[in-house]
């Protein structure tokens, strides 16, 4: 597998990369199976991810432990230059309450499925049509109608054209 170094990865910190779209049904006990693809980087990485729910989205945020890291390390150090002039140590145990103590982690079984854990699930308003769409580094999973409404609104075009349905695979949890 061919890996790229995006600018925002450590020196030296190869990530191959998530890529797509997938739409996949939940079964019963709220699993999903994840694309192989993406299975094949994740095993590469870690064997488990954290999932969070994305602040200001009904989605659920799916991010390799080192990726999460430097998500939180990011974010931290941008609350703490907008609060300048306030007691910033603070503020930050603050956020890294609310970030950590709303994150889960979750290993892939030997199928390749994923469990969201039931608090996500309904925090996000999921049900059996999911959609897995790719963010590089991690991905991310909304409700699919929710997702197809958020997408068709004015201004929410993605910056990079996406190809038409080409990509797109449904894969089922048998």
């Amino acid at each position: 597998m061919t890996s790229f170094n995006s600018p925002q990865t450590p020196e030296g910190f190869e990530f191959p990369g998530f890529y797509g779209r997938y739409t996949v049904t939940a079964d019963a006990q709220r699993r999903i199976t994840i694309p192989q693809t993406w299975r094949s980087v994740l095993t590469d990485l870690a064997p488990c991810l954290l999932l969070t729910q994305l602040q200001g989205r009904n989605a659920i945020g799916c991010y390799p432990p080192l990726v999460f890291a430097r998500h939180f390390s990011f974010l931290v150090q941008q609350r703490l230059h907008t609060l300048r002039g306030s007691s910033p140590m603070q503020h930050s145990r603050g956020h890294s309450r609310l970030f950590h103590g709303n994150v889960y982690e979750v290993v892939l079984d030997p199928r390749g499925r994923l469990l969201i854990p039931a608090k996500l699930w309904e925090a996000v308003g999921l049900d059996a049509q999911i959609i897995l769409e790719a963010r590089w580094d991690s991905f991310e999973l909304w409700n699919a109608t929710a997702y197809q409404a958020r997408t068709a609104a004015p201004g929410s075009a993605d910056p990079i054209p996406l190809p038409d349905e080409e990509h797109e695979e449904s894969t089922d949890t048998q």
